[in-house]
């Protein structure tokens, strides 16, 4: 009996490598309907390989050989990322991002202002696609599949999160993003690295940098960040939080601060106060304080 067994898991085995051989074939060939085809048969009669899964929910994600089908990805992906299959992890995380933000990106590649209006207003109960996107990211990251680890730095680098800045060094040492390394060692600021670099890019800043530094008489155009203070607390705070041990608090939702920013130059030392609130979306918007109001 176990001879029957063994010699019918051999056979088994063999036709799942025949029918990927045709599979590969056809997606080496950008023949995508014979590969749909052939990927969607063995999945019906049970004999598809992980790999065939994979590829047919690459298929529907993308919409090559049949109409793009985010929720038929979905339902391939899901039960090969709970067998730990890292690229199905970070494919199924790609896919639930993507049918979250259908429709945001407009043809010209500019952001529809309503569609992310309507996407930060949402509250956090209505964002299990986001959660569950970053959720499948991060195990990928952790296990190592190196896409995932540089979307994870890239997500750490572009949002304002809870995530410490010792645990985001880590991750961005692992991306092989020694230069994003010592922002985070230098001040207390709160901002994302993006955040960071618009706000020294800000036209308004760079003016009332200039004014009181012509004030103090002070000439040097080399005016250097040297120092972030909080000034306001975060307050208000919600964040997307994911389901791990401990919780990551991977993008704040709402909650407002305020920053002090020491710029320095002839020795002197010049405070600017910057005032953020969350938008929504993991980014903030933020306004330079007039003096009057401080």
């Amino acid at each position: 009996m176990k001879k029957w067994i063994v010699a019918a898991l051999c056979c088994a085995s063999t036709l799942a490598q025949a029918a990927e051989s045709v599979i590969e074939a056809a997606l080496a060939k950008q023949d995508y309907a014979l590969a749909f085809a052939s990927a969607t048969a063995d999945v019906k009669d049970g004999s598809a390989s992980d790999w065939t899964r994979l590829q047919l929910a690459q298929l529907y994600q993308r919409g090559l050989g049949t109409p793009a089908d985010s929720n038929a990805a979905i339902r391939l992906l899901t039960p090969l990322a709970e067998k730990d299959n890292v690229d199905a992890q970070l494919l199924l995380s790609a896919t639930l991002a993507a049918r979250v933000t259908a429709g945001l990106v407009q043809a010209d590649g500019k952001l529809d202002p309503a569609r992310y209006k309507a996407l930060a207003a949402r509250p956090l109960s209505a964002r299990n696609d986001d959660r569950r996107a970053a959720e499948w990211l991060w195990r990928a990251a952790e296990a190592g599949q190196a896409d995932a680890v540089q979307a994870v730095a890239q997500e750490l680098a572009g949002s304002v999160n809870g995530v410490s800045p010792q645990e985001t060094a880590l991750w961005f040492e692992k991306a092989g993003k020694a230069d994003w390394l010592l922002p985070l060692k230098a001040n207390a600021s709160l901002t994302s690295l993006k955040l960071r670099r618009d706000v020294i890019r800000d036209e308004t800043l760079g003016q009332r940098l200039e004014a009181v530094a012509r004030k103090a008489q002070c000439i040097d155009e080399n005016l250097a960040l040297k120092d972030v203070r909080i000034a306001k607390p975060l307050s208000d705070a919600a964040y997307l939080t994911l389901d791990f041990q401990p919780p990551v608090r991977y993008k704040l939702i709402t909650g407002h601060w305020q920053e002090t920013w020491i710029f320095a130059a002839c020795d002197k030392t010049f405070p600017i106060d910057v005032s953020f609130t969350a938008d929504g979306m993991g980014g903030a918007r933020y306004e330079i304080v007039p003096v009057a109001a401080k």
